[in-house]
């Protein structure tokens, strides 16, 4: 189904409605199964298809009714000049297509010197603009913003004035005036009932998306952004990143064959030593210098800290006893000591193996609150590295994606998405937390491997000794 709609969105637009948010199913034994529920998955696979997502059944027919009108070019983000007849829906346009991540972007000089012949002095004249009632020059208004370089779509709200101006032989004027190339208009009105559904008929003969209201034009604009967006992101996604797995794979199974894994991958971790008893850690202690991080070495055990497993800040041969104790009521019989990393931002990334689209990759907010916070991105993997980039800017602003090394972090990304690709006995395999420290390094502090249902005991594999290649 997804490759028919990459085929199909490369001609015509596709809108999805996805159901069943709710459903999370058997495979929340780790954070990355319980945030890709199939819900968020499929709709993961379609955006990377091209897909215009929507969240309900009304979102679906405004989105419909946009893109019936057209398309817009290709564009990473199209600008969104809004002019309005009243001042309160401009604020409510405007906000709404913000909050969606649509750029309304400043209009050029040239644009706001004409805006200021056209229009009184107590007018809002920049993006958006605010006419303060439709009048005589409200068609020379639209054509003035719509011929705005920075402008690829022009959004319209004006309430019908019958005794003030004709809505749609204005709307008609302005778009003669832009011409054949000039950017598609999206009108939202109102008024009587009777002539807002008249109004919007003799709009839509002429080929402009019309709407009873602010709530349905925005739905309608963020369609044909969102459409724009993802054919402009298809030929910049790259070729998907593809591992060459040394045969046979057995799968490693503790943190520290998991970590070895991580390293063939190369990804980053702490400095660590496996510990057998409670000499072994004094000596490792010794080794890597305080303060270390001291942690249950069970395999079966997927979340540590939940219980009791992980210590941290142990200094002193003293604070080692008491931790070695609280691990041993936990039930330890082997330790890992390990460095501790230096503070940063927490990140989970994990792959899985959806059983229905097949490896997914995720990206999110890390640490122990990854399930409440719910932050998350999702792609199919193999991805490409610049996909996998692009999952940042999803998950976080320019603030916060700026401590982050970024070709790291989607090198990491993508290197999971294809080692689940690759590996049939491999179910998942999830980061929590991958640090980005402060130095702008990528620390895995903590990893969790997966069997497939039916893999048989695995052992650790020759490739998790350092041998094969990425």
């Amino acid at each position: 189904m997804v490759d028919a709609v990459e085929r199909l969105t490369e001609h015509v637009p596709v809108v999805a409605l996805v159901v069943g948010r709710n459903d999370v199913g058997d495979f929340a034994r780790s954070h990355t199964g319980a945030l890709t529920p199939v819900w968020r998955t499929a709709r993961a696979a379609l955006r990377a298809a091209g897909a215009v997502l929507v969240d309900d059944e009304r979102e679906l027919v405004d989105a419909l009714v946009a893109l019936d009108t057209g398309r817009l070019a290709p564009a990473g983000q199209p600008g969104v000049g809004l002019v309005t007849g009243q001042a309160g829906p401009a604020v409510l346009f405007t906000d709404r297509l913000k909050t969606a991540g649509v750029g309304v972007p400043p209009l050029g000089s040239p644009t706001t010197a004409r805006l200021a012949e056209l229009l009184p002095a107590l007018t809002h004249q920049g993006n958006p603009v605010d006419t303060g009632r439709p009048g005589e020059t409200f068609a020379d208004v639209l054509t003035a913003v719509g011929a705005d370089p920075a402008i690829d779509l022009l959004a319209v709200y004006a309430l019908l004035e019958p005794g003030a101006f004709d809505l749609t032989a204005t709307v008609g004027t302005a778009a003669a005036g832009l011409g054949p190339g000039g950017p598609p208009i999206v009108v939202a009105t109102g008024g009587p009932p009777g002539d807002v559904a008249a109004t919007r008929r003799a709009l839509a003969a002429a080929g402009v998306a019309a709407y009873d209201g602010v709530a349905g034009a925005v739905a309608g604009v963020r369609a044909l952004v969102d459409d724009a967006r993802a054919r402009a992101a298809r030929p910049l996604a790259g070729p998907p990143v593809r591992l060459v797995v040394p045969e046979p794979f057995a799968l490693p199974v503790g943190e520290h064959e998991g970590k070895r894994l991580l390293a063939w991958l190369g990804i980053a971790t702490p400095a660590r030593v496996v510990c057998d008893d409670r000499a072994d850690a004094h000596a490792a202690l010794a080794r890597l210098g305080p303060p270390v991080v001291v942690k249950m070495l069970e395999p079966v055990v997927l979340h540590k800290a939940r219980v009791g497993g992980v210590r941290l800040g142990v200094r002193t041969g003293g604070d080692l006893e008491a931790a070695l104790d609280a691990l041993d009521a936990a039930g330890a019989r082997r330790y890992l000591v390990e460095e501790t990393a230096p503070p940063g931002l927490d990140l989970i990334v994990g792959a899985r193996r959806d059983p229905v689209f097949g490896p997914v990759v995720l990206l999110g907010l890390g640490g122990d609150l990854a399930e409440e916070l719910e932050t998350v991105a999702v792609r199919p993997a193999p991805l490409g590295e610049a996909a996998a980039a692009g999952m940042l800017d999803e998950l976080l602003d320019g603030a916060g994606s700026a401590r982050v090394d970024r070709a790291a972090l989607a090198a990491a990304v993508a290197a999971l998405g294809a080692l689940v690709g690759a590996v049939p006995e491999l179910d998942e395999i999830e980061i929590n937390p991958l640090r980005a420290t402060a130095d702008g390094r990528l620390v895995a502090l903590d990893v969790v491997v997966g069997a497939a249902p039916g893999t048989v005991e695995p052992v650790v594999a020759a490739l998790a000794d350092g041998q094969g290649g990425h």
